[in-house]
């Protein structure tokens, strides 16, 4: 049985009148990559919060390794790393520079210090950066130094909050591929998210919404759970095609733009519905399922 990096009971944090995280329960494995995916305001960015320490639960309890985290220990947050939205970085430092003032902050020095900046510098191939300053990397060599920066001291729970937004794909890439490095040495990464096509990176994946966890499981198993089948209708301009769809079925049907196509959702046999169109069934993905979810009425913590 793996052990469990994270538990959570009930996490609740409330802003005022505001539930922004609503009695959250959580069993997340050491060693895995598991995935907070939802849209903005779901309270991704609070519960990432809440588990490093960074905020306070009016509610719920949360465990690390199997040890009551709450208050957190010096110890206890020496073992976590995070690394935000907007990347903690000082500009007019070069690279080399920003890595040993965080090795400072984690009381890393001489040749322990010198060994993991040398280290990171190869994980995320800023060796050819070493002197140059932070702010005039590009978007991609940020992330990367920003992620050295998070890990200096080994964490052995890293924390991710929408690592890759604004980022180009390659530079995701890439950076995917060291945090699929790092799992394999046994780090917990949990990464909080808004793509679907990034969530299909992790090992599991939480759906949240509304500040409440409404399905969790692999991507693969997750999407197995869509009920009927979807259908792709390709078209030059999806946005009148959909209002001619919805028209034809008095808008009881169950369908999103996606990219140049229509995607519908269908049960049994009403492929014969739309015989008159040129389609094609496709796999359900994880937005397909997540937009199913949030669309009817068994919203809820599976």
């Amino acid at each position: 049985m793996s052990i469990l990096a994270i538990e959570t009971n009930n996490l609740t944090l409330h802003y005022g009148d505001l539930t922004a995280v609503d009695h959250l329960s959580l069993n997340i494995k050491s060693g895995i990559v598991y995935g907070f995916l939802g849209p903005n305001g779901c309270g991704k960015t609070t519960t990432l919060r809440m588990l490093c320490g960074a905020l306070m639960p009016n509610e719920g309890t949360i465990k690390l390794f199997g040890e009551n985290a709450i208050p957190f220990s010096k110890s206890m947050r020496s073992n976590i790393g995070y690394m935000s939205q907007r990347f903690s970085l000082y500009n007019e430092l070069s690279c080399y520079e920003n890595l040993k003032f965080y090795a400072g902050i984690y009381a890393l020095d001489g040749i322990k210090r010198d060994n993991r900046i040398e280290e990171l510098m190869e994980l995320t191939n800023l060796c050819g950066f070493r002197d140059e300053l932070a702010g005039t990397l590009s978007g991609g060599w940020r992330q990367r130094l920003a992620l050295a920066a998070a890990i200096i001291h080994s964490p052995q729970i890293l924390f991710l909050d929408e690592p890759t937004s604004g980022v180009d794909p390659v530079s995701g890439r890439l950076f995917w591929e060291i945090v699929y490095t790092l799992a394999s040495k046994g780090v917990t990464i949990v990464v909080s998210t808004h793509s679907m096509n990034e969530a299909e990176h992790c090992d599991e994946v939480g759906f949240l919404y509304e500040g409440k966890l409404i399905r969790e499981g692999a991507p693969v198993d997750l999407r197995a759970t869509f009920p009927g089948n979807i259908i792709a209708i390709t078209s030059s301009d999806p946005i009148v095609l959909s209002h001619q769809l919805k028209k034809r079925f008095s808008n009881k049907l169950e369908s999103y733009i996606y990219g140049n196509e229509i995607r519908i959702r269908i049960d049994g046999d009403e492929e014969r519905l739309f015989s008159n169109y040129d389609f094609r069934k496709v796999e359900p993905t994880l937005e397909d399922l997540f937009v199913y979810i949030t669309e009817h009425s068994d919203v809820e913590a599976s």
